[in-house]
């Protein structure tokens, strides 16, 4: 069966954060271990997962859904690594 991500989520590393996720709804990236973070990327329209528990809770909590072979996440959603370190937020104040 072919999953891909829900648009509310992004797949996001690092410099020293190898396996984030970002959701819509939540301010800072969420922490995913390497386990779950491979089957995330793997939730791409074009993998032909076998069914699986992870899988399932995944769906059950709104972070993928099964798709049609080659229905791609949106381009917000799709994983990018960035060479810098991440900042998880910043406050800027005009004096």
């Amino acid at each position: 069966m072919y999953y891909r991500l829900f648009d509310d989520y992004a797949l996001r590393a690092w410099k020293f954060v190898n396996h984030a996720m970002y959701c819509r709804s939540v301010p800072a990236p969420l922490r995913v271990d390497e386990e779950t973070f491979a089957l995330l990327r793997a939730c791409d329209g074009e993998h032909d997962l076998p069914e699986s528990d992870a899988l399932k809770s995944l769906t059950e909590q709104g972070v993928i859904a099964p798709c049609e072979k080659g229905e791609q996440p949106s381009e917000w959603s799709r994983y990018r690594r960035y060479p810098h370190r991440m900042i998880p937020s910043m406050n800027l104040r005009n004096r």
